[in-house]
């Protein structure tokens, strides 16, 4: 569930073909501490890292690309949408299912859940 201080529909922000990636403006605003680097999702969304986590979130060890995929969580009354989150397929020793927030905190095998600080699910950026 999001929690009460994210924005409503902050998951509107996270369609990919809204904006345009090789705006070389905003390539230049995307620096520093907050910068990030998308990540593509199914269903048309796409997830936050830090650009020092990047080629870790998308490429196993052996070189072969992750396929993350979103999960949408949804209000069972009236179907509006609750929570988005990113997920995979565990391979060999992992979970049967990985989400992203646990992996990039080290933490998949722990019951315990990273706290998204912002409320947004697809913001995987630490510190956030």
């Amino acid at each position: 569930m999001v929690p009460a201080s994210a924005p409503d529909n902050w998951f509107e922000k996270f369609q990919y073909d809204q904006y345009d990636w090789n705006d070389p403006e905003w390539n230049h605003a995307n620096r520093g501490l907050y910068a990030w680097r998308p990540i593509r999702l199914t269903k048309g969304y796409f997830m936050i890292v830090s650009p020092r986590d990047y080629k870790r979130m998308t490429t196993h060890p052996d070189g072969s690309d992750k396929h993350w995929q979103v999960r949408v969580d949804t209000n069972r009354e009236d179907g509006t949408i609750t929570g988005l989150y990113a997920q995979r397929r565990g391979r060999g020793d992992e979970p049967k299912t990985m989400h992203a927030h646990r992996e990039l905190l080290g933490c998949v095998f722990d019951p315990g859940i990273g706290d998204h600080q912002n409320g947004w699910g697809l913001d995987n950026r630490l510190g956030t």
